[in-house]
C-alpha cells in the first residue's frame, strides 16, 4: 500500500466543517471512481507537531504507484464534475506540503527475497527451508537499526 501524504493550513480556519464537506464529497468520487482506495483526515492537537507541516493532514491510499498516477491525472481538470469537486477543495488550502510512503516492509521487497533465495539454490548449491516468516531456517530474525541520538542541533 501507498500513502500520498498533504500537510496544510486553510485559508480561514472558521471555514473548518465546510473543507470537510468539501472534501468527503471529492475523496468519495475519487474511491468511486476507483482512483483512490479510501483517505484520512487529520488536524493537529493541542498545536503539536511541526509548524512547517501545517494543522491539517490528509493520507490517502493507493494500491501502487500507477494508481496514484491515475488519481493525480483524474484530479487534472478532465470533466466538469471532478473539476468542480477539487475547486472546492484547493481554494481552501495554503501551505502546502506533500510526501509519500509505504508500508515497511512491502510485499514487493518479500517477493525480491525469496528471488534471492531462489537464486542461491540453484543447482549444486545446497537449498535451505524458509520459515513461515521468509527467513531461512536457522536464520536469526532481522534487528531494527536504531537511530543514534546526535545531541542538540
Amino acid at each position: 500500500m501507498d500513502y500520498y501524504d498533504i500537510w496544510f493550513n486553510l485559508k480561514d480556519s472558521h471555514k473548518d466543517t465546510e473543507f470537510c464537506a468539501a472534501l468527503e464529497a471529492y475523496m468519495a468520487y475519487m474511491v468511486a471512481e476507483g482512483k483512490i482506495e479510501g483517505y484520512r483526515l487529520r488536524r493537529r492537537r493541542l498545536g503539536f507537531g511541526p509548524a512547517a507541516l501545517g494543522e491539517f493532514n490528509i493520507t490517502i491510499e493507493t494500491h501502487g504507484l500507477a494508481q496514484l498516477d491515475e488519481a493525480f491525472n483524474r484530479a487534472a481538470p478532465q470533466s466538469a464534475e471532478a473539476e468542480a469537486l477539487g475547486r472546492a477543495v484547493y481554494a481552501q488550502v495554503k501551505d502546502m506540503v506533500t510526501g509519500l510512503s509505504r508500508d515497511f516492509p512491502d510485499p514487493a521487497e518479500d517477493l525480491a527475497q525469496s528471488d534471492e533465495e531462489d537464486a542461491a539454490s540453484a543447482p549444486g548449491k545446497k537449498k535451505r527451508a524458509a520459515s513461515a516468516k521468509g527467513r531461512p531456517e536457522g536464520m536469526p530474525p532481522r534487528r531494527k537499526k536504531r537511530k543514534r541520538w546526535q545531541g542538540a542541533p
